[in-house]
């Protein structure tokens, strides 16, 4: 990875920390110093890349790192149903 990649690469993950936790833009001294982060941030606005970026987000999106894992997947009170069935399966899912 070249240098230009990782200061892309920590520069958005220091803008997403921003985002995440609501926070100023002061950020911990791991990212570059928070006046530079916040001054690129606006160049890259004015210049629309933030645009473009979620534009292709929109009309491309990947789902290849979306996965539901079946063990936070919960039945709900009402998807248990009538008595006899499959209730002995579903009683899997409620951690019983």
């Amino acid at each position: 990875m070249g240098k230009i990649t990782e200061d892309n690469r920590k520069f958005l993950n220091g803008v997403f920390r921003v985002l995440r936790v609501d926070a100023p833009w002061r950020l911990p001294s791991t990212y570059s110093k928070w006046n530079s982060m916040y001054q690129r941030f606006c160049r890259w606005k004015d210049a629309g890349i933030w645009e473009d970026i979620l534009k292709n987000l929109i009309d491309e999106p990947d789902f290849e790192w979306l996965i539901i894992d079946a063990s936070h997947v919960k039945v709900h009170l009402h998807g248990m149903g009538a008595g006899g069935g499959k209730q002995d399966i579903m009683a899997h899912t409620k951690g019983s």
